[in-house]
């Protein structure tokens, strides 16, 4: 009697056990998703727009227009750096959400 109390508290702990691991991953995996929503949305909003300002700076320095270029040249530096913040941060908080749901 008291060996099949025994094993069934080991099994009950052992449900416990991959329902809770069960839980983090479907937790990590939505964290990650939701970064990688955000990294995507950060790399066509102002990704590309750098992109864009750099070569129309490139453009502009080409043709000795140099007032041009420079604040092109400045505004896609500018948002390049924001971009990389931006991804660093989202980054960031997805591994600190990961390893608070990995210590409860």
């Amino acid at each position: 009697m008291l060996q099949r109390q025994q094993q069934q508290q080991l099994q009950e702990e052992a449900m416990g056990t991959s329902m809770g691991t069960i839980l983090h991953l479907i937790i990590v995996i939505i964290i990650t998703v939701i970064c990688a929503l955000f990294n995507i949305t950060s790399l066509i909003s102002v990704g590309i727009p750098a992109i864009i300002c750099s070569s129309m700076a490139y453009r502009n320095k080409k043709k000795e227009k140099y007032a041009t270029a420079k604040k092109l040249g400045y505004m896609a530096y500018f948002l390049s750096l924001f971009n990389i913040i931006f991804t660093a941060i989202f980054a960031i908080m997805a591994i600190i959400a990961t390893s608070f749901s990995f210590m409860s």
